[in-house]
């Protein structure tokens, strides 16, 4: 194609230049002869309808600039490219362009390549959805007006939520949480995009690792350490407002659930314990840091937070700076095992059941120091009793427990058991006598104290000072003492329940009388509770519970309806295992 020239005349900057010019022999003088020009563009490309501006520099033989020269621009094709008399150059239309700057004879160049202006930008795949943790390339192209593809345009590539789904600068994009977020590629100021949905992956099925049973409600921790409630309400012993309600014992609504409900706020517990006074009773947990929280009923200043007559509906940390290993509740009284083997127990005081050595009768708001200089490695409450087990096997007790006499102890004494154990668990009620059932060093079941139940201590008996062997109670891995039901764990994972079961608690389908253990007809079992009903879990990972079932306390729809008389209203219950809801 001719090359066109402009007669209009560019005067050089020239002397500006030889100011800045360090080349070898300085600057020219006006006389000297051009032997080369250079022509220099910040780019080599352009879109359409962009301008750029060009520099020339006459150069002498020796490299030297050369000041006050004139120079004429020129274009290869005017149609693609056009240049003015300064050296700006204003892109027409799609194409490569030569330009040149012409002095004294002498001529320099640069090609420029003209690409059409990006009218819009194209994402493939445009939507899309991911699971967390995948990738996925995308593409774009560039387009003109007309829809042509426009090659080699920069593109930069941003993700609206780095959050949801990052993306790198070669368009990989990867999913990181649920949500929607766009991705888009940039061409200078247009963008095209895509859709990119990260799927929120369902929730895992709920799963409880420790169940434990009170008077009208239940709690479990989760296997994400979550502690879950649900059966009563009314004094706040589930641990947040559920918005649902189930018949009283008068017909009269009450605050309950009937599932699984977390406990508020985001506290990670690893155990928790239920108390029962009055039907209502108190809940309390240890974190997995140690730090102990109650909610529920306080009139007896059973949740430790310093005052008595308190309710609170979510969890209220334990007053004091302390660690705790382990937990346990009564009545209306609370326990907490301190790694040093110290004990320090809060709330109502009787019987002397907080162990203090104090005067019977007033509150203790505030965990006080079990007083003896015993050391214990596991405790254990029910009732107005508490109990303490050494390293050495060796039980004591304090509170409404001493042998077989039920007296009142305000400090722990060592029982007349006669045995050392591995475990032991109080059962007994504010209204009753109290016993106390473990599991032996020789991995036995036995029972002492006294019941004020009819089922007595699992083997027939009422009464005993001295612990007597639980029918059937060989090979048992643990032991749980309620008052109306009982229950052993044997080491394969059978359970055997003995109570009153006028509600199924004993768990063997019928509402009979047990006063010896029968077998649960239910799955194997790696924990039991049993207090006025039973609670497990079984060995495929589900919890289960039996017995009364009235305000939701067995956590599914109860199968049966049981009355401990013919005079009493029948009630909820199931006399077999039913799966606790929320965990399909």
């Amino acid at each position: 194609m001719p090359t066109f020239s402009r007669s209009l005349v560019w005067v050089l900057a020239l002397a500006a230049a030889a100011c800045s010019d360090g080349g070898a022999g300085g600057g020219g003088t006006g006389t000297d002869p051009v032997a080369r020009v250079e022509v220099t563009a910040p780019s080599q490309a352009l879109t359409v309808g962009s301008t750029l501006q060009l520099s020339a520099v006459a150069r002498s033989a020796a490299g030297s600039v050369i000041a006050g020269r004139t120079a004429r621009w020129s274009s290869s094709n005017e149609q693609v490219a056009r240049i003015s008399e300064t050296g700006l150059v204003t892109a027409a239309a799609p194409g490569p362009v030569r330009i040149s700057a012409s002095v004294d004879g002498q001529s320099g160049f640069t090609d420029l390549t003209i690409t059409a202006a990006v009218a819009a930008v194209m994402v493939v795949p445009d939507t899309l959805t991911l699971s967390p943790g995948a990738t996925r390339q995308l593409t774009a192209t560039a387009r003109d007006a007309g829809g042509t593809p426009i090659a080699n345009v920069a593109i930069r590539w941003e993700s609206a939520n780095d959050a949801v789904a990052r993306v790198n600068s070669e368009g990989v994009v990867q999913a990181v949480a649920g949500g929607t977020v766009q991705i888009s590629a940039v061409a200078g100021t247009v963008r095209g995009s895509a859709t990119v949905r990260v799927s929120t992956p369902p929730p895992s099925a709920l799963r409880f690792t420790q169940v434990w049973t009170g008077a009208l409600h239940a709690c479990a921790v989760s296997t994400d350490e979550r502690a879950y409630c649900w059966g009563s309400n009314a004094s706040g012993s589930l641990g947040q407002e559920t918005g649902e309600t189930c018949p009283g014992r008068a017909g009269e609504p009450t605050a309950c659930s009937t599932t699984p409900r977390p406990v508020a706020g985001d506290l990670r517990f690893k155990m928790l314990a239920l108390g029962t006074r009055n039907g209502n009773g108190h809940t309390c947990g240890i974190t997995t840091a140690g730090k102990a929280y109650c909610w529920g009923t306080g009139a007896y200043g059973e949740l430790g937070t310093g005052t008595a007559d308190d309710i609170r509906r979510t969890p209220a940390a334990v007053v004091g700076d302390r660690a705790y290993t382990a937990i346990v509740a009564g009545d209306a009284h609370t326990c907490g095992l301190v790694s040093d083997g110290t004990v320090f127990c809060w709330g109502e005081n009787t019987r002397g059941q907080v162990g203090s050595g104090t005067t019977f009768g007033d509150p203790v708001p505030s965990p006080a120091q079990v007083s003896t200089p015993a050391r214990f490695v596991s405790i254990a409450a029910g009732g107005n009793a508490s109990c303490g087990l050494t390293a050495e096997g060796k039980a004591y007790c304090w509170g409404n427990f001493d042998g077989g006499t039920n007296s009142n102890v305000r400090a722990p004494v060592a029982t007349q058991a006669q045995s050392t154990f591995r475990s032991l668990s109080v059962g007994g009620n504010t209204f009753g006598g109290h016993y106390v059932c473990g599991v032996t060093t020789g991995g036995d079941a036995v029972c002492w104290g006294r019941t004020s139940s009819l089922a007595g201590l699992g083997n027939g008996t009422m009464s005993s000072e001295t612990a007597v062997a639980v029918t059937g109670g060989g090979a048992s891995a643990a032991v749980s003492a309620g008052n109306d039901a009982n229950c052993i764990l044997a080491t394969d994972g059978a359970v055997r329940c003995w109570g009153i079961n006028a509600y199924g608690e004993a768990g063997d389908g019928t509402t009979t009388l047990r006063e010896r253990p029968v077998p649960v007809q239910g799955p194997a079992f790696r924990s039991v509770s049993a207090r006025w009903y039973t609670c497990g879990i079984g060995t495929d990972g589900f919890a289960y519970c039996w017995g009364r079932g009235d305000f939701g306390a067995l956590g599914a729809a109860a199968p049966d309806r049981c009355q401990a008389n013919p005079n009493d209203v029948a009630v909820p219950c199931s006399t077999r295992p039913v799966r606790v809801r929320g965990q399909d």
